[in-house]
């Protein structure tokens, strides 16, 4: 047998062919290496597994339990499908709505999840008085609570001169103020001045200080109930007083210069439509309308602060949802085009639009107000 054999030719060394210098790389730590794939692995997952990934190690536990991690994951998972890290919550019973797992068969049995946050009292009740990056902001008789609903952790706030809330504060709100990374909580009342204008008379609560401060009163329209947290602002759909030819406008407060601003438009529509409630879906402002017509109708804003960008998101007639005493409210959709539906405060129903069936979560029978979150791993005690 013949071998042939390739013989590859050496590179001449001269005058014109400098021998070329390898320069010596710095070795590079394997350790911090592994660390940096684990963390970006790690950050693009939801947050139920992240919970449970805890206990793979002690390194899995301390990355995942960082403030920075926790923040890494809320902007992926904002940057990615947002919805698909949405819940709803609602006060009364304290309870979790995976409202996608009702869709899908095979997860029925986790579509509701009970909960209790310590500090309160279901039989006493408690308020919903805010939510933002997957941390509810509770007030009951003793006070403010925070409240992170996935990973169950609480933190009691002190309560202001005023005392804890009332009936005399009759908007709030709770939101991010990104520029200084800390959280604050809003409480205010309308208080009529002697020349027949209102002011808003107002308390802001800033966790990293953890204390309570009066701002300076601003005139504005009035609020009410609790303020839909998005870029850095609070915001209200406020309604005309009785008898004025107002029309309704979306009210923001800003959270870093502390003071009411910019009125934001409805959408223009070619039919008389009262909308009733503003809420957050993705990131982006719901806007819904329900319970004075026939049609279940909802709106998103799609880039903030363009009245041009509204865009209807469904539309549909309420024959097939069982007749409602006080209200029928569309909370959110589902990837599959159902529609999530708040009736009365006491059922909440998958209604599909296709073919007018509807079907009920276990939710228990109790007066409540609900609300979307994402799930986060961001703990209360933030800047604390």
């Amino acid at each position: 047998m013949t071998h042939t054999y390739i013989t590859c030719p050496q590179p001449q060394v001269g005058r014109h062919q400098p021998i070329q210098k390898i320069k010596k790389l710095k070795p590079m730590s394997m350790a911090r290496l592994s660390e940096d794939l684990i963390v970006d692995v790690l950050t693009r997952l939801p947050v139920k597994p992240l919970m449970r990934f805890k206990c793979v190690s002690k390194q899995w536990c301390s990355l995942i339990s960082a403030p920075q991690f926790a923040k890494t994951q809320l902007r992926r998972a904002r940057e990615g499908n947002a919805t698909s890290h949405q819940r709803i919550i609602k006060n009364g019973f304290l309870q979790t709505i995976h409202y996608e797992a009702l869709d899908d068969e095979r997860d029925d049995d986790q579509a509701v999840v009970q909960l209790h946050a310590p500090g309160t009292d279901p039989d006493q009740g408690f308020m919903l008085i805010g939510h933002c990056d997957g941390l509810m902001c509770l007030a009951c008789d003793e006070g403010y609570i925070l409240y992170n609903p996935t990973t169950r952790q609480s933190r009691s706030l002190a309560n202001s001169e005023s005392g804890p809330v009332t009936q005399d504060f009759v908007f709030h709100g709770f939101g991010y103020y990104p520029t200084i990374d800390d959280y604050k909580i809003l409480q205010g009342k309308i208080v009529s001045c002697a020349d027949g204008s209102k002011e808003a008379a107002m308390e802001i609560f800033a966790l990293k200080s953890n204390s309570w401060r009066r701002i300076q009163n601003s005139r504005v329209i009035d609020p009410y109930d609790r303020g839909i947290y998005l870029n850095g602002a609070l915001h209200w759909l406020v309604f005309p007083e009785i008898g004025s030819n107002r029309v309704r406008k979306i009210v923001s407060f800003d959270l870093a210069e502390e003071k009411f601003k910019e009125e934001l438009s409805l959408p223009e529509t070619d039919k008389t439509i009262e909308f009733e409630g503003l809420g957050i879906f993705g990131d982006r402002l719901f806007l819904y309308c329900g319970t004075w017509c026939d049609r279940l109708e909802a709106w998103i804003m799609n880039e903030y602060g363009k009245t041009e960008s509204w865009t209807e998101l469904f539309n549909v007639p309420t024959d097939g949802i069982p007749g409602a005493k006080y209200w029928t409210i569309p909370l959110c959709c589902t990837k599959n085009g159902k529609i999530v539906v708040d009736v009365d405060g006491r059922e909440m129903v998958l209604f599909n639009p296709e073919d007018g069936t509807i079907k009920p979560y276990p939710v228990e029978d109790a007066d409540y107000e609900s609300a979307i979150y994402v799930e986060s791993l961001v703990s209360p005690y933030v800047g604390a």
